[in-house]
């Protein structure tokens, strides 16, 4: 993955690929190649065999980590735009990689026969992440526009009205994670084996995913920074996302008396990086895509040792044994 990125970075400061070939890419990935990805991992499934727990678990985690994130970046007097600063923090914590990176580290540890936890993790964006993303990213909007509008003194007022939900759920069933994870449980429910065609046709365009993403991370540092926010916030968000979001959902397995092995792969899935996605979202939306992507570089660099040490303390402190 960090070669990938590095050389995104290197074929952009080069000039062998331009910004709007990047934009291109981002686009080409989100659009064509993130719903065969996500479908292929349920479509195989036996859908009685799926425990949905795990994705329980991280839904509430994702909403007990944003009102902490809210209630943190309101009550702060340290930041020029609060709202700015929850929005542009919101996704590279919440929004995950469960599949690209969780399945590989799911398998390694666990074994090939645990990769379903990936699957239904995963949801976890389409379900909580992604809903709270488009209506926090809606009211900021209006409240941007409101601003501009008062110092333009031209007299527009706009309003959050009653079609903000109805659009929400139309945008969560329309976009390609949602409509990848129904294409796959239809599938799935009927049984049928996948034809070897459309299993390769899917398997090449979802394998292609982590190496575009990475590679359009590494042309867009590369036109910034290795860095590309303020430090300080790249510190706390990489606290939040490896250290309290991982501690929160071990609380949850531990308040609903999960069992021992389930509740270690739920909070190792609690610790995976940033997704790709997150960057693609925020440049579309201009909510801090400089974050996003120094989250998904450094916290895809940080993973492994933070998995060492949850593993480490699971077993010093007799944790979920």
């Amino acid at each position: 993955i960090i070669i990938e990125i590095a050389f995104g970075f290197i074929s952009c400061k080069f000039g062998f690929f331009k910004p709007a070939a990047i934009n291109s890419l981002n686009r080409f990935a989100l659009k064509c190649c993130f719903l065969p990805m996500i479908a292929r991992q349920i479509a195989v499934r036996d859908l009685k065999t799926l425990s949905f727990m795990p994705l329980g678990v991280l839904v509430l985690t994702v909403l007990t980590c944003s009102l902490i994130l809210g209630l943190v970046c309101y009550l702060s007097k340290c930041f020029k735009d609060r709202f700015y600063m929850f929005l542009s923090t919101f996704l590279p914590v919440n929004h995950l990689n469960y599949l690209i990176i969780g399945l590989p580290m799911v398998q390694s540890i666990w074994g090939p026969e645990e990769s379903i936890i990936t699957a239904v993790s995963n949801m976890c964006n389409d379900f909580s992440a992604i809903p709270l993303y488009f209506a926090i990213t809606r009211i900021y909007q209006v409240h941007r526009n409101n601003i501009l509008h008062k110092e333009a003194n031209d007299g527009q007022i706009e309003k959050v009205d009653w079609h903000l939900p109805l659009n929400i759920l139309i945008r969560v069933f329309t976009n390609n994670f949602m409509i990848g994870n129904i294409l796959g449980f239809v599938y799935a429910a009927t049984g049928w084996k996948m034809c070897p065609y459309l299993w390769n046709l899917m398997k090449y365009l979802a394998d292609s995913v982590l190496a575009l993403c990475m590679f359009a991370v590494g042309g867009f540092l590369c036109e910034h920074s290795i860095i590309a926010c303020n430090f300080f916030h790249l510190v706390v968000t990489l606290i939040v996302r490896h250290v309290v979001f991982p501690i929160i959902a071990a609380f949850f397995c531990f308040l609903f008396k999960i069992n021992h092995k389930l509740a270690r792969q739920i909070t190792i899935m609690a610790t995976t990086p940033s997704s790709s996605a997150s960057f693609l979202l925020s440049s579309v939306n201009q909510t801090g895509p400089g974050v996003a992507s120094s989250m998904i570089l450094w916290s895809t660099i940080l993973y492994i040792p933070f998995i060492i040490l949850w593993l480490y303390v699971f077993d010093a402190l007799h944790i979920f044994e």
